[in-house]
């Protein structure tokens, strides 16, 4: 394995322990119509215990080829 890719809980540390002023960060990911990976984040005011404590995240899908764009917003 080469050593770019050694994981080293050390180094994350210090930014785990930086104050986050009450938010996290939540990442939406997904495969696109033609077989990519894609992702959307949001900043969340409170913690999120459960996956029904995020809105639900809309897009209308033309610009991942999952949706023609004719109709787009």
């Amino acid at each position: 394995m080469s050593a770019a890719y050694l994981h080293k809980p050390e180094l994350l540390q210090r930014y785990l322990q930086l104050d986050q002023g009450g938010k996290i960060q939540a990442e939406y990911v997904w495969i696109d119509g033609d077989g990519g990976l894609r992702c959307k984040t949001t900043t969340v005011n409170k913690t999120v215990k459960d996956i029904g404590d995020l809105r639900i995240w809309d897009f209308d899908g033309s610009s991942t080829n999952q949706a023609p764009g004719h109709d787009s917003d």
